[in-house]
């Protein structure tokens, strides 16, 4: 993964693709996999055009609508995967409080 990229994935599923060709010729159910909450970038020849959202007004994913449009922004460009729910992320990382620093660490390692 490249380090200016963002990528979010659900356990099975990510924001699915599907061009418009297939959106018209199977609207109905994709009506349904959004109406269940997962969001949809439609593209032409391969490039994002429009995104089928559920219908629930911006900042309802509890984040403010200016970084919501812009994580969708990231969605179009292919650098950023959104599977419409919260990530799992790590648990952070054990902090030093007190002790030694790693950088006197470091220092007294090259001497």
């Amino acid at each position: 993964m490249w380090y200016n990229e963002a990528t979010i994935l659900r356990r099975s599923s990510a924001v699915e693709r599907v061009g418009v060709r297939d959106l018209k010729n199977r609207l109905a159910h994709y009506l349904r996999v959004v109406r269940r909450g997962q969001g949809l970038l439609v593209t032409s020849r391969g490039k994002p055009v429009a995104r089928l959202l559920p219908a629930h007004p911006p900042g309802a994913a509890g984040l403010p609508a200016e970084l919501e449009e812009r994580l969708w922004e990231l969605a179009a460009k292919g650098a950023l995967v959104w599977s419409g729910e919260r990530a799992q992320l790590p648990e952070p990382a054990a902090v030093n409080r007190g002790g030694v620093l790693l950088s006197d660490l470091v220092v007294e390692d090259r001497e």
